[in-house]
């Protein structure tokens, strides 16, 4: 049975329990997990794949905030127990399985066992973190070091091999979350495969060591 970090600290018996409570579903390249606007009454996990946490802005504009890998939660409602409308959109960047569980059910696992609730808390904190990280960089680093730190950062979310990630994460996809145009990111990424930092390998996009990579960047440890 799957087990996320979660719910570790909660007895076998509860955890046989929950695989009536929390569904599996599974989602195309590109296909909407959550669309703003509609009401959250889940805590969503990503099982496989990789996914896409996005804001609209004015003008049908939009951008990535975080990406969410394997095990990686999105919880963006307090558990009060109202009716709370998502706020950003959840898109499939590559095929992905997604589990559920209702927010009544999380609510209740976290009352009765409270290394849930720190847990929780704890990944919440994670992610606010990173996302800081992320402002900062964009208003610091160079288009092509911003560009370097996705590349880097994709080749642990989206692992196709060694120090590589899927090609079919879009450019599309690269800019929004670096905060760029795809113009420029098209010219950054032409210009890292002319010196042969960036190498495409069948379903593979490889990146090498170079100094448009070295960002500092850290992906928190799992619990």
């Amino acid at each position: 049975m799957y087990i996320h970090p979660l719910l570790c600290s909660v007895p076998a018996r509860v955890r046989e329990a929950l695989i009536r409570l929390i569904d599996l579903r599974h989602f195309r390249r590109n296909e909407v997990v959550l669309k703003a606007g509609d009401k959250v009454d889940a805590l969503y996990c990503v099982g496989s794949g990789l996914l896409r946490v996005v804001v609209h802005g004015p003008a049908a504009t939009t951008t990535t905030t975080n990406l969410l890998a394997p095990d990686d939660l999105h919880l963006s409602v307090p558990l009060d127990g109202a009716a709370h409308a998502s706020t950003v959109s959840i898109v499939a960047t590559l095929p992905s399985s997604v589990y559920t569980m209702p927010l009544d059910t999380l609510k209740r696992l976290c009352e009765a066992y409270p290394r849930v609730a720190l847990t929780l808390m704890h990944i919440q904190g994670e992610q606010i973190l990173s996302l800081r990280k992320q402002i900062r960089r964009r208003t610091t680093l160079s288009a092509e070091h911003l560009v370097g730190r996705v590349l880097q950062e994709l080749t642990q979310l989206a692992p196709e091999g060694d120090h590589a990630f899927h090609r079919h994460i879009s450019q599309g996809v690269i800019a929004s979350y670096a905060g760029l145009s795809r113009q420029v990111v098209n010219r950054v990424l032409r210009t890292l495969e002319d010196r042969g930092a960036v190498q495409r390998d069948g379903d593979a996009v490889r990146v090498l060591d170079d100094q448009a990579f070295d960002t500092g960047f850290r992906r928190p440890e799992a619990l």
